[in-house]
């Protein structure tokens, strides 16, 4: 029961989390105007990160997976109180011409690697948020102007996580994209237990895997969305070098990796 309980309480905090981490904490800005045939690659990037992944993909993410919590909420419940599982185990759904449940009430405990997930996915959202505290009105999605007066210049913060690499919400999103993932696709979650994987959708005289192409889909936009926002990181530092020049120089020979310790 206790082992249920904080899977829950774990599951149900890492839905705010994803919420939070994946929505700008002072607002969507916005959308850079580019010619993507003849933008050099930075504009580009930064119109795929504002324009795609910001204002589509974000929010994507976002409602989904909210869903896929309130589905694992009321699996975990199903599993800890026969009383509430009782009306829920019965309900069915058809997938694959058979009728499976869709809170399946025998199912494997989660694993140790599932859990593990879970906690690391937990601890980068706390950490990304640690990084919109630090940096508060100075945190934005965007790469703005500041010698052209889209914002305030800003200080330069090197305390709390930016003691640790130079942009450490890129690491929490990172961590995230993979620590949450690895749990709902470990044995234990209920997209493996209900066997959702394996879900398909009669579409005339296909059957398109449904289950799978949301899972995957969601996994693949959360690592290409860490990607893509990652790679500006070497612009991010060519603008600080600029506004704060021997003040960034003295915390780059301090703080010396960028996003991953040791690695970049």
């Amino acid at each position: 029961m206790f082992f249920e309980l904080l899977k829950f309480s774990l599951i149900v905090f890492s839905a705010f989390l994803v919420k939070r981490c994946y929505t700008p904490p002072l607002g969507i800005t916005k959308v850079p105007s580019v010619n993507l045939l003849t933008a050099p690659w930075p504009q580009k990037r930064e119109y795929i990160i504002m324009g795609v992944f910001v204002s589509y993909v974000f929010p994507f993410q976002r409602i989904t997976y909210a869903i896929l919590i309130l589905l694992e909420s009321v699996f975990i419940f199903t599993k800890m109180s026969p009383h509430f599982s009782a009306p829920l185990v019965d309900v069915k759904i058809s997938a694959n011409s058979t009728t499976t449940p869709l809170f399946p009430n025998h199912s494997s405990r989660s694993d140790w690697l599932g859990m593990s997930g879970l906690l690391v996915g937990v601890a980068g959202g706390i950490f990304r948020m640690a990084c919109y505290r630090a940096l508060g009105a100075g945190f934005t999605y965007d790469i703005p102007k500041v010698s052209e007066g889209e914002r305030p210049a800003p200080k330069l913060v090197t305390r709390g996580p930016y003691s640790f690499v130079r942009h450490p919400s890129y690491l929490g999103l990172w961590i995230i994209s993979i620590g949450f993932p690895l749990y709902h696709l470990s044995s234990g979650s209920w997209i493996v237990e209900s066997g959702f994987l394996d879900w398909n959708v009669a579409l005339g005289l296909l059957e398109l895997p449904l289950g799978r192409t949301l899972v995957y889909l969601w996994v693949a936009a959360a690592i290409l969305g860490a990607w893509v926002i990652s790679a500006r990181a070497n612009d991010e530092d060519a603008l600080m070098k600029k506004e704060f020049g021997a003040q960034w120089e003295e915390w780059r020979q301090r703080v010396k990796y960028r996003v991953l310790p040791f690695v970049y």
